[in-house]
């Protein structure tokens, strides 16, 4: 379940000229003795010629899964490094 929005950012993130969406959200995956347990978990939308938004979900999973998903530098930092056409 989400809990909050953590992060959102609109940024060219693939150089192609158009606005990127960035969100992080953190969602609940439990409670232990130290109260909520939170994750955090990253989408981006890709914007494309024809103005809609799209996802690469290897991308998306790829992000979270190496825990570059906690703040939006460190998804900037980890896409930059990534070939991305859309």
């Amino acid at each position: 379940m989400i809990d909050r929005i953590k992060a959102v950012s609109f940024k060219d993130l693939n150089q192609d000229g158009r606005t990127d969406i960035i969100i992080i959200a953190d969602y609940i995956t439990g409670v232990n003795a130290h109260g909520i347990e939170r994750l955090p978990v990253a989408g981006i939308y890709f914007q494309k010629k024809d103005n809609t938004y799209t996802t690469l979900p290897e991308l998306d999973k790829s992000i979270n899964q190496t825990g570059h998903n906690r703040t939006l530098q460190n998804i900037i930092q980890y896409v930059s490094k990534q070939r991305i056409n859309m």
